[in-house]
């Protein structure tokens, strides 16, 4: 599957709103109920929230798309966030890693990994860290099979009355 990777500018930000709507569910199993997922990503996948995140810098996206430009994957490395206790040295938190269900097995994760660990070490981090829900075992077989260790447990705040339960894994890079 041709594509390309890039980082995501403002311009992108219609397109790439519309495709972490659309995948982010996919990351959530089937036990947290619907409207709670609905809602984070109302709250936090919007246009507006992601004008912000690239207006400000606390988000870099690296954007995988295809021939005729439309994004198929992306990752986002959040600058802000607290790094938890669990995490050695000076990491760098890779919030958001979406990838369209039709790329999957194509090497793209793989390819977007490697992107966002390159990212991680040219911003001077020794580690990278991710979170993800307890029964996506999916993920979790693809983050152990990068070299990802499972290091600890958190609440994510999906609303303001709903939390999942997540693993937080590392990579030393």
């Amino acid at each position: 599957m041709p594509h390309t990777l890039r980082p995501a500018v403002l311009a992108d930000v219609p397109a790439l709103s519309a495709f972490a709507s659309a995948h982010f569910p996919d990351a959530a199993p089937s036990v947290v109920p619907r409207e709670f997922v609905t809602a984070f990503v109302s709250e936090n996948l919007d246009e507006a929230s992601f004008t912000r995140y690239i207006e400000t810098g606390a988000y870099s996206f690296t954007l995988a798309v295809n021939e005729a430009g439309d994004i198929i994957a992306y990752s986002g490395i959040d600058h802000e966030a607290p790094q938890p206790a669990e995490i050695p040295g000076n990491a760098a938190y890779l919030s958001k890693f979406y990838l369209a269900a039709e790329t999957r097995g194509t090497g793209l994760a793989r390819e977007l990994m490697d992107a966002a660990i390159a990212a991680a070490r040219a911003d001077g981090k020794d580690g990278l860290y991710l979170g993800t829900h307890q029964l996506n075992h999916r993920a979790q077989a693809f983050y152990e099979k990068m070299g990802f260790t499972r290091v600890g447990e958190r609440t994510f705040q999906l609303t303001a009355t709903e939390v999942a339960h997540d693993y937080i894994y590392h990579l030393s890079i």
